[in-house]
C-alpha cells in the first residue's frame, strides 16, 4: 500500500481511537467507490501498471503482468472491417513451431 493511502488510514484508525467515537459505518456502494478510487492511485503509481486504464480488471492487470515478466505475448487479430485489436494470450509452457 503506497504510504500515503496507508498513512490516511492509519491516521483515521488513531482518530477514532482517541475520540472514542464509533468507526463510521459505510454501505457496500461506499465501499466499492472507496477500493476503486484506492486501486485507481496504487495503479498510476506502479510504474508496470500505470498504462492500464481506471476501472480495470483483476484478469487485465494479470494479463500486464504477465507480458512484463515475459509469460504471455500480444498478438493483434485484425478485423474484417479494418480495426485492429490486441489480445494477450498467456503462454502455458507452449511450443510454437
Amino acid at each position: 500500500m503506497p504510504n500515503s493511502v496507508k498513512e490516511e488510514s492509519d491516521k483515521g484508525m488513531q482518530e477514532d481511537e482517541l475520540s472514542g467515537s464509533e468507526p463510521e459505518v459505510l454501505s457496500h456502494q461506499e465501499l466499492l467507490e472507496i477500493t476503486r478510487k484506492t486501486l485507481t492511485v496504487i495503479l498510476k503509481q506502479d510504474p508496470l501498471l500505470s498504462d492500464l486504464p481506471s476501472g480495470v480488471t483483476l484478469e487485465e492487470v494479470q494479463a500486464q503482468i504477465a507480458l512484463e515478466h515475459g509469460q504471455s505475448m500480444t498478438v493483434f487479430v485484425v478485423r474484417d472491417d479494418g480495426e485492429e485489436m490486441p489480445v494477450v494470450v498467456i503462454m502455458f509452457c507452449l511450443t510454437i513451431k
